[in-house]
């Protein structure tokens, strides 16, 4: 039988376990921490085909600009002379052009809804209690600019099958009576989804010792084993651990964990922040987006969680 390691304990480490086993392999997953300890304990649990925009979208240099040095800003990236963030950046920049735009966004949009199809049958195989809901997303706006970018962004999507709604303030605030009174609009994404994320993530990996998935957490992985040019064991904090297939799924850690049997990845590792408080009365199960400040506000059972920011 085919052996595999996964190392990380997120969504993406976990699923991958899951399938795995499914497969009929034999899987050990290893996580230095516990389980959905990272991001996928305090993000915003969107699942959302709509938001398949590539971050380096023409013109967002310009606006990426002022926001990297303002510690407040949406995207902060505190100025540091270190030759991986300057390579990630100029890649940044070469990607910020309208055929490099077109040509990612139909890829993401077809990964996300693939995304939201798996976790919608996870959700009902495995009985999965984490408050998954399919009522799309609503981008608000508080000013007449903001509004038209938002208009103007939905009917350019359009193109690659991303439908949507423009409600004016009045529909807003008959769906959401929460908002301010200075939303002067929004856009709403039906095929859009949400969840709790930490739910989603600890329930599944539960389930994993029923296809005899061995779960080690606590364990941090050092480096690895070679033979010839072939991995075949995880060195850790709690011994080795040999396999066939190896799944690297760690997260901010992916690429220094890489660079030790020599794989270079243009990955660099952002911090987001959440806060989360218990849901107001009668606020709807819809999911927002405060689109010009960049933050989320998802409900998520009996709590209502922001998240915003990525340094």
């Amino acid at each position: 039988m085919t052996a595999a390691v996964v190392i990380g304990g997120g969504v993406v480490g976990v699923t991958s376990a899951y399938y795995l086993a499914r497969a009929g392999v034999e899987v050990t997953l290893l996580e230095q921490g516990d389980i959905a300890a990272g991001s996928s304990y305090g993000n915003a649990g969107l699942l959302t085909p709509s938001d398949s925009v590539p971050l380096p979208a023409p013109g967002v240099l310009t606006k990426g600009l002022a926001w990297m040095l303002d510690p407040e800003s949406p995207l902060y990236i505190p100025p540091r002379p270190d030759p991986a963030l300057l390579s990630w950046l100029w890649r940044f920049r070469a990607a910020a052009n309208t055929r490099t735009f077109e040509q990612h966004l139909p890829v993401l949009q077809r990964l996300s809804r693939l995304s939201l199809s798996l976790t919608r049958d996870l959700v009902r195989e495995e009985a999965l209690d984490c408050h998954f809901h399919e009522g799309g997303l609503l981008l608000l706006y508080r000013t007449a600019s903001g509004f038209r970018e938002g208009q103007h962004l939905a009917e350019y999507v359009r193109r690659f099958e991303i439908t949507s709604e423009v409600w004016d303030a009045d529909k807003v605030r008959a769906r959401v009576p929460q908002v301010r009174e200075d939303v002067v609009g929004g856009v709403y994404y039906r095929a859009d989804a949400h969840v709790d994320p930490a739910a989603f993530v600890r329930q599944l990996a539960e389930r994993l010792p029923r296809y005899n998935v061995r779960v080690q957490t606590r364990t941090e992985v050092l480096g690895f084993r070679l033979k010839g040019d072939r991995i075949v064991a995880v060195e850790s904090t709690r011994g080795d651990f040999g396999g066939d297939v190896f799944v690297l799924a760690a997260g901010a850690w992916t690429a220094l964990l890489a660079r030790q049997v020599g794989l270079t990845l243009p990955i660099q590792p952002a911090k987001g922040y959440s806060l989360t408080v218990r849901r107001p009365s009668e606020f709807p199960e819809l999911p927002l987006i405060l689109d010009e400040a960049k933050v989320a506000v998802t409900p998520m059972g009996d709590r209502l969680r922001f998240a915003g920011t990525l340094e």
